[in-house]
């Protein structure tokens, strides 16, 4: 019989097919195929080498490398490292990827996220990172860290920071009525510096001491904070910062150092050079923290600290604590230019006079729950009752009267008839992990607060009303008759600076104006704003018009995230956006903090940043407003964020998510397909709909598109699953591209990258360190696994750049005794191959590549018996020079060679099935059979081996052209007698020269009748 294996493009397929004669890929199957790589048209083709680039930090599974596209001629490699010595590492290298060179580097120094977390929690290896990149900028999410970012400022200015959400993704609003947040100032020190301006309420440090602020000053040079005060008296030396009380009673502070002067001397603090001098008022106060409880009866001094109804209070003279001197009851506001005393005067306001009623961006705040249902002893507590103590809630799981043992939270048996279900504030401590708790509150306007007059008087020429707090929308009209100028201004910083919103002008013409106004606004965040009004020419002493500023909502919304965790009922936090003192009964926390989890999954889909899953919400999705990548606002509007929650029973987390025409997602036992209800309408809040499509289940591994298709790793990383639409059906079907090949996949898929071109293939790394080639084509039917290994090495991550021509390029971690590596394919190299031209068809070991005669040997190249090929020209006439060398330095001296290859050698090979085929009684499976000849077609080709029988009885393929160094064309072999059940076709070749089998052609004969 004259049989021909025209093809091998079916790859390796399962031994359960080995027989299988029937099967219509059979010819074209191999049994085994290893360090080949399938071609599309039909043939092999030796794998390329490896080329060492640079040792990475660390080695072993627990690494992560990810491709980085800046722009089509600017890309690198982002390589978060594993262990060493099982030690965490948690470090972030950054490589060019055009000479592997590394630009940037993330270790354990600093503040901000950093990778060491990734490794804090086994459940979540570090090979669960996942990335989304947009433009110069890579977004990272892991379920052990809040989601964070690595920006690209220049070549080697790389900046690692938590990603910035404008308005974060926010959890549900508080629905127990009872829980209420109070929020009060509480500012934390800076170091105080000269020529800053500052506002009243910030706290510096200076000389080891804190002080307070207490009114919006700039701060001259060496006008510092300083303790103590004294009576002013001429002749009195006075350092700066020294506050005076002068003979009028006024209190002013010392800006410049001098000797006081007589009674009305020029540096008096009322003389003609007392603005040299002097600053009005008390500009800094020693800063006091810890206050007590009032307490009846209680002897207070002056500055002591109290809190009464949850406000803070400062006694401003010596007295004993009575009923009608009680904070809050007596005279307790002082002027903050003049701070009166006197004998009826005992306590100031302390949130009132140096803490603030608005909070800017950047100012510190405490926040604290106000408990509502409280525990009773000796009342009777059924089950599923709540009471809340000091920020827990806790749920009655027996029932029982309550008495001094069962005391929630307290010693006792307590814990037998409650249960803890909740806390206000969950225990956090910023740090590397993640930046804090978010808090959003919208707090309550006093309802006597909500609007602001401006009467058009002469006494009112210039002036502005007191500044009223605003979210939201604000009218202003105007009322009887005014000729004048209207002006709406805003600030964003506390009064510091103002600008201007809106003018409203009266007519001159004719007289006095009786113009009547009706205007509105909103402001998106929280914001001072303040109406003043300028006399116009027409104004008289009888105009009895007025404007009227009115904030519409009878709160204030604004955001706080933690700093520093307190207790159950308590935090200090920094303001993230601008709110007002004051209660709150609806607020909502983040829905990303440590022990709610953070977001495992991100993808960007119509111009929406997308997260999924964290441990709180496994099901969960929360996209960005469209076009504002940091905004998870939610609405109804079409642009507004959506957060949802897939309708499914079982609760296995998204694994990943990927975008195409519609919105994919993956858990770990389904995948559902997330669209409009109409055909070719984008997402929005109200045209949203999730449907389930199929059940193969994922791992948290990123998919990979190819084409209309989405190819990712099912359950347990074991097949290898392609999702994609059927137009007959209109459904999006599943297919396991690994069926015919599930001993290849078994090990578990860790990491996946498409190749487009030169081949279009997947490649995928196993568990146990297997290299898998899965050259693929829909259009053509091809679909064909190899595997690849490499000697002394176990490959732990690929990643794939796309090329604008040419080959793409295909970099790897390879993990070689302990030593991490960077690798690459030679790009172009099969064109080189086809073209005959340089050295790198000659590229055929894993190892390092050279010009001249000098090349470094990496360390862990050294002590191995390695192959050198000496190619003499740049484009050799002669076979180049092959031999086996060690070699111990990093440098060896190889002067006899234009071009060195040094490396490892690779071992290929491969078995076809079993050949078969029907005879006139029968078929010829399990007959004897004899092969008489064997016909190779090669292509460029140099070496290998073959044999049927015993592989210690191969035959070397020599070229029967001794002047082509590559051969094409046919090569004849008569392979070793034997008589045998199953006859194959087994090649292998060791050479470190280029082989391609184009298909070969067995002569052979039956002879059992």
């Amino acid at each position: 019989m004259h049989q021909a294996l025209l093809t091998f493009n079916a790859g390796e397929v399962t031994p359960y097919l080995r027989h299988r004669i029937d099967f219509e890929k059979t010819n074209s199957s191999a049994e085994e195929m290893q360090n080949f790589l399938s071609m599309p048209y039909g043939g092999v083709i030796k794998r390329p080498g490896l080329r060492f680039l640079a040792t990475t930090a660390a080695t072993g599974k627990d690494s992560k490398l990810f491709a980085f596209v800046s722009s089509a001629d600017i890309r690198y490699l982002i390589h978060f490292c594993g262990y060493v010595a099982g030690v965490h590492v948690g470090e972030i290298s950054i490589y060019r990827a055009s000479d592997c060179v590394e630009v940037a580097r993330f270790t354990d120094a600093g503040t901000g996220p950093h990778p060491s977390y990734l490794w804090s929690n086994a459940a979540h290896p570090v090979r669960e990172v996942q990335m989304q990149s947009l433009n110069d900028i890579a977004i990272f999410t892991h379920a052990n860290l809040h989601p964070f970012r690595i920006s690209r400022y220049a070549d080697t200015d790389w900046r690692l920071d938590y990603l910035p959400f404008s308005n974060p993704p926010m959890g549900e609003d508080n629905r127990d009525e009872d829980c209420k947040l109070i929020v009060v100032g509480d500012p934390l020190p800076v170091q105080w510096q000269a020529g800053v301006v500052y506002k009243a309420g910030v706290v510096a440090s200076h000389d080891g001491a804190d002080y307070t602020c207490l009114r919006n000053h700039s701060s001259v040079a060496n006008y510092y904070p300083l303790l103590g005060s004294a009576t002013w008296s001429a002749g009195l030396v006075i350092a700066l910062g020294v506050v005076v009380t002068y003979i009028n009673g006024s209190v002013y502070t010392c800006i410049t150092a001098h000797t006081a002067g007589s009674i009305g001397s020029s540096n008096t603090p009322v003389g003609t050079s007392k603005d040299t001098y002097w600053v009005a008022g008390r500009h800094w106060v020693a800063r006091k923290t810890g206050a007590p409880e009032w307490l009846l009866a209680q002897p207070y001094k002056v500055g002591d600290m109290v809190i009464r109804s949850n406000v803070e209070y400062e006694a401003i003279a010596d007295h004993v604590a009575a009923t009608p001197n009680e904070p809050g009851v007596g005279k307790e506001f002082i002027s903050t230019t003049n701070l009166k005393t006197g004998a009826t005067s005992y306590w100031k306001y302390w949130d009132d006079f140096w803490k603030i009623k608005f909070y800017a961006k950047g100012d510190f705040v405490r926040v604290k729950a106000l408990d509502g249902v409280g525990w009773l002893t000796g009342h009777l507590y059924a089950v599923a009752e709540t009471v809340r103590i000091a920020g827990v809630k806790y749920t009655c799981i027996v029932g029982h009267t309550s008495g001094s043992t069962t005391t929630p939270g307290t010693g006792g048996a307590w814990a037998t008839v409650w249960e803890v279900t909740d806390r206000v504030f969950d225990s956090f401590s910023p740090s590397n992990q993640y930046p804090g708790d978010y808090v959003e509150l919208s707090v309550d306007r006093p309802s006597t607060d909500s609007q602001r007059d401006l009467y058009s008087k002469p006494i009112n020429d210039g002036t502005f009303t007191d500044p009223i707090a605003c979210s939201g929308s604000w009218e202003f009209f105007t009322y009887g008759v005014w000729g004048g100028t209207y002006v709406l201004q805003e600030s964003a910083d506390n009064g510091v600076t103002w600008k201007q919103l809106r003018i409203w002008r009266g007519s001159a013409y004719g007289g006095v104006a009786d113009r009547a106004i009706a205007a509105s606004g909103t402001v998106d965040e929280c914001r001072l704003l303040r109406l003043g009004y300028e006399l116009g020419s027409t104004d008289s002493s009888t105009n009895k018009g007025h404007g009227s500023l009115i904030a519409d909502l009878p709160y204030v919304t604004g955001r706080v995230i933690g700093r520093a965790w307190v207790a159950a009922d308590e935090i200090r936090a920094k303001v993230e956006k601008p709110l007002i003192a004051g209660v709150s009964t609806l607020w909502r926390k983040s829905a990303f903090t440590a022990r709610l989890g953070f977001p495992k999954a991100v993808c960007m889909h119509e111009t929406r940043l997308v997260f999924g899953s964290t441990v709180a919400k496994p099901v969960s999705l929360w996209l960005s407003a469209a076009g504002d990548f940091l905004n998870f606002t939610t609405g109804v509007l079409a642009t507004d964020a959506v957060s949802v929650t897939l309708a499914t029973t079982s609760q296995s987390p998204i694994c990943w998510l990927a975008s195409q025409r519609r919105l994919f997602i993956g858990t770990g036992l389904a995948e559902w397909v997330a669209g409009s209800e109409t055909q070719d309408a984008p997402l929005t809040p109200l045209n949203f709909l999730v449907r389930q499509y199929g059940t193969a289940g994922s791992i948290p591994l990123q998919p990979t598109l190819i084409g209309p298709a989405l190819v990712f790793a099912a359950r347990a990383g074991a097949r290898l699953t392609e999702m994609a639409y059927s137009l007959t059906a209109d459904v999006y079907e599943s297919a396991d591209l690994s069926r015919l090949a599930e001993h290849l996949t078994h090990a578990g898929i860790t990491s996946l990258a498409w190749q487009q071109t030169r081949e279009p293939a997947m490649w995928a790394v196993r568990a146990d360190g297997v290299l898998l080639h899965f050259a693929y084509s829909r259009a053509e039917k091809i679909a064909a696994w190899s595997r690849q290994t490499t000697q002394g090495g176990l490959f732990r991550d690929v990643v794939v750049f796309p090329a604008g021509d040419g080959d793409d390029e295909v970099f790897f971690i390879v993990e070689r005794g302990g030593v991490s590596c960077l690798e690459r394919f030679p790009q172009h190299w099969q064109k080189s191959i086809e073209d005959g031209t340089g050295p790198l068809p000659w590229f055929h070991v894993d190892g390092v590549a050279g010009t001249g005669a000098a090349l470094g040997i990496p360390t862990h190249l050294r002590n191995n018996a390695l192959t050198v090929v000496k190619v003499p020209v740049a484009t050799p006439s002669v076979v180049p020079v092959v031999s086996t060398e060690t070699f111990i330095g990093e440098v060896a001296a190889l002067p006899e060679a234009t071009h060195w290859q040094i490396g490892f050698p690779i071992v290929s090979r491969m078995s076809s099935l079993p050949i078969d085929t029907v005879a006139k009684d029968g078929t010829t499976q399990a007959r004897r059979k004899r092969t008489h000849k064997l016909l190779l077609s090669l292509h460029r080709s140099r070496g290998g081996a073959v044999w049927n029988t015993q592989e210690s009885r191969r035959q070397a393929i020599v070229n029967t052209q001794p002047a082509e160094i590559l051969r094409t064309g046919w090569e004849e072999i008569i392979p070793d007698a034997g008589h045998l059940d199953d006859l194959q076709l087994h090649l292998s070749h060791s050479e470190p020269w280029p082989f391609c089998l184009r298909c070969a052609v067995m002569r052979w004969q039956l002879h059992e009748v």
